[in-house]
């Protein structure tokens, strides 16, 4: 039977996959370098462990005919090899040379995968580490390189032969086999048990009903206890898949040691970084999506918040300032800080800001959170000067949008002189979460559960109009209240003498959220809303319910927002009415 042709696609997204990794150990590796370098040491084991990053890339390049790849990576190599062999002393310069270096070799990976033109000053930049490199180490490795010039040739005369990549990765003992999975498997894999998720609630409750009807049955017993272990096998099922879809956030966080060491520099500031809970896992499908809000947020701590070292040492303060990066599980979320230790968000500058921007008039009074608010408009920055860094007024917004396309929470805590915090709060995984199900006028909606702080049934009386908006208090705060129907348009009659709430939280705002009754909790399975449909407001998806209705799924953030509207509310408990 001849082999299959040969899957070039497949190795190509491996190649792609592991150099990515390949490249952030790189980058760890070099800033390592850059450390013992300036301390005047020296370590054999981060030099080799960058000298087989190196040496991975240039085969792996090789193997697919990726030319310049390989041939950069090699270059590199030979410079890695020197220092390795100790032909050359480690300095500060050449650490800075193979940063430079991995930074091209980024690009042409992504050129290599996905098309387009080599970067510019390649050629002027391999003539530099020619120069850099003693003829004789490059030499010494001529006969090895040899034969991996010899495979790619015949590989590239023959592109049907099959050929698998050489892992030039170390084994390590006892280590677990793995496996690289496609994400789309992962997610149509997703699906099929959310559809298992429904069916089996769906069969739990046909089982529940005939028990009611003939408890005697053997039939309906045995019905029963089927049902009982499909339910069992079956969360058994989705908690492997879901543990199997989570990722270290440490896959993130890889990042930023390279990026604040590179912006600190360029804008003359001694910043450190500390990294807590790298370890903790969520979803895949957020850790891709997370990477860009926490990437600006780590840029505004160096540009705005962190002072020049003048500054600092005049403030009292140590020349060096710091970031921190942490993320731990709370309860069935995940939170991720990001913190400073630099100068605070001028509050009075963001007022006067958004008063000269026309956000808010020169007699209105904003609590300290309204005013941290304002740094979320689109447009908004306090920067007095364009860089390429910041002041063009897009990135805070942004990162709030995309946190919140996440369906998570985001705050922000300053305080004068001692720094900002910065507090993402995100769900574990999209797809199958805990919701509390309510009516409203004949309808279910489904409230996801994270975000429900307690129910109440709130009498007439309790219920006061502020501004013509409905409100109660509850423990000393006001809270206003949101009426589903009348929000959806969906007619009802207002009872005079209670209402039913669900209490909601977002970012420090509580609404209550009036419904005509509570249905329970249940594990729902989120499906977005087709194109025909279209976006609804207040809505975020729909789900199937074990009964077969299909409920919609609140957008508890839309109707906080809606809620307070322009603030009017916020700043009635403001000022005490």
């Amino acid at each position: 039977m001849p082999d299959e042709p040969f899957d070039r696609a497949e190795f190509v997204a491996y190649f792609r996959d592991e150099s990515e990794e390949l490249l952030h150990r790189i980058d760890a590796d070099s800033l390592r370098l850059e450390d013992l370098a300036a301390a005047g040491t020296y370590d054999a084991e981060v030099v080799n462990s960058l000298f087989r990053a190196l040496h991975t890339i240039k085969g792996n390049a090789a193997m697919l005919g990726f030319a310049e790849v390989s041939e950069l990576a090699h270059s590199l190599e030979s410079l890695c090899d020197a220092l390795r062999t100790q032909r050359l002393a480690l300095s500060g310069a050449r650490v800075e040379l193979l940063l430079r270096g991995r930074d091209l070799l980024n690009e042409l990976v992504e050129c290599a995968v996905g098309g387009g033109d080599s970067p510019r000053g390649l050629a002027e930049f391999l003539e530099r580490l020619d120069d850099a490199v003693p003829r004789d180490v490059d030499a010494a490795q001529a006969s090895g390189d040899a034969f991996e010039a010899e495979v790619a040739r015949m590989l590239a005369q023959s592109p049907d032969s099959r050929a698998p990549l050489r892992d030039a990765t170390p084994r390590v003992p006892g280590r677990r086999p793995t496996i690289r999975v496609d994400i789309e498997r992962l997610d149509a894999l997703m699906n099929l048990v959310g559809e298992l998720v429904v069916n089996r609630t769906r069969i739990t409750e046909i089982a529940a009903s005939l028990a009611r009807l003939k408890a005697d049955d053997v039939l309906v017993k045995a019905l029963s206890e089927s049902a009982a272990l499909l339910a069992r096998t079956s969360g058994e099922i989705q908690a492997s898949l879901m543990k199997a879809r989570m990722v270290p956030i440490g896959q993130v966080f890889e990042r930023f040691p390279r990026l604040v060491r590179d912006v600190a520099k360029a804008r003359h500031k001694e910043v450190q970084l500390e990294i807590n809970g790298a370890q903790t896992e969520l979803d895949k499908t957020i850790v891709d999506e997370i990477g860009e809000p926490l990437m600006h947020l780590v840029r505004n701590c160096i540009d705005h918040g962190i002072e020049t070292p003048e500054e600092r040492e005049a403030a009292g303060k140590p020349r060096v300032g710091t970031i921190s990066l942490n993320a731990y599980h709370g309860g069935n979320q995940i939170i991720i800080e990001v913190a400073d230790d630099g100068r605070g968000i001028d509050l009075d500058l963001v007022r006067a800001r958004g008063i000269a921007l026309g956000l808010i008039s020169q007699d209105e009074r904003l609590t300290e959170q309204e005013t941290v608010e304002l740094i979320f408009t689109p447009g908004f920055s306090t920067a007095a000067a364009v860089s390429e860094l910041s002041g063009r007024g897009v990135g805070m917004d942004v990162v709030k949008k995309n946190v919140t396309r996440l369906k998570g929470a985001f705050e922000v805590d300053t305080e004068g002189a001692r720094g900002t915090r910065f507090t993402i709060k995100l769900p574990l995984t999209l797809a199958i979460i805990a919701a509390l199900l309510v009516r409203v006028s004949e309808e279910l909606f489904a409230i996801p559960l994270d975000s429900v702080i307690e129910s109440q049934r709130v009498e007439r009386a309790d219920i006061r109009t502020v501004q013509g908006h409905e409100v109660v208090t509850l423990r000393e705060q006001i809270v206003p209240l949101l009426r589903i129907a009348e929000f959806f348009e969906l007619g009802g009659i207002r009872d005079p003498e209670k209402a039913m709430a669900v209490i909601v939280g977002v970012q420090g705002r509580q609404v209550g959220l009036v419904v005509d009754a509570f249905e329970g909790e249940q594990e729902i399975v989120i499906k977005p809303l087709s194109d025909v449909v279209g976006r609804i407001p207040g809505i975020s998806g729909a789900t199937i319910l074990g009964s077969g209705a299909i409920s919609l799924i609140i957008d508890v953030h839309a109707l906080v927002t809606d809620a307070y509207g322009t603030g009017r509310i916020a700043r009635a408990e403001y000022s005490g009415v």
